[in-house]
């Protein structure tokens, strides 16, 4: 940003931000964004869920099932910051879920 948008009567805009760290640096990054309305996007560690419910169709339960995979395993093997931690899942769907990711398992491993 520069001085001479303020001397021209225009605004110091930013472009959108995002940031992954700890709580106490997104109070400091929040308070200075809110004073151009600048988007935030924030990611503090905290646990990230699937919630894993009904599904219409056989066909639909087996895509869904590669796609919780897909989501926990492609990035950087499960370890990008919002990778799946753990799955809520309906009791009918869960041996279609375990079934599947234990084959991924013995493929990749």
């Amino acid at each position: 940003m520069t001085s001479a948008a303020n001397s021209t009567g225009g605004a110091n805009q930013v472009e959108p931000l995002a940031l992954a760290g700890c709580p106490r640096v997104a109070r400091v990054v929040m308070a200075a964004a809110v004073k151009h309305l600048t988007p935030v996007a924030l990611e503090l560690g905290g646990k990230c869920p699937c919630i894993f419910d009904a599904v219409a169709g056989r066909r639909n339960l087996q895509t869904s099932v590669n796609r919780v995979i897909f989501a926990k395993w492609s990035s950087c093997a499960g370890q990008a910051c919002i990778a799946i931690d753990y799955v809520l899942v309906e009791e009918r769907f869960a041996p279609t879920l375990v079934c599947t990711h234990a084959r991924f398992c013995l493929v990749v491993i």
